[in-house]
């Protein structure tokens, strides 16, 4: 993961994989193999290191498998 630290209120740039939690329980009780468990790698995504949830645009919420 590479992080850009900015001066601004702990603000940083970085990339991110968000990944389907109960996919990721599936594959770990073996009910599905790991390539299957959904994920999407967003880039240059713009965090506030003091934040406590996570926001995401209605089409990457959306996204079909």
């Amino acid at each position: 993961m590479t992080t850009i630290r900015t001066q601004e209120m702990g603000i940083v740039t970085t990339t991110i994989i968000v990944s389907n939690l109960v996919n990721e329980i599936l594959a770990e009780r073996g009910f599905i193999q790991n390539d299957q468990i959904r994920s999407i790698t967003l880039n240059n995504v713009l965090v506030d290191i003091g934040a406590t949830r996570l926001c995401l645009p209605a089409d990457i919420i959306t996204v079909k498998y």
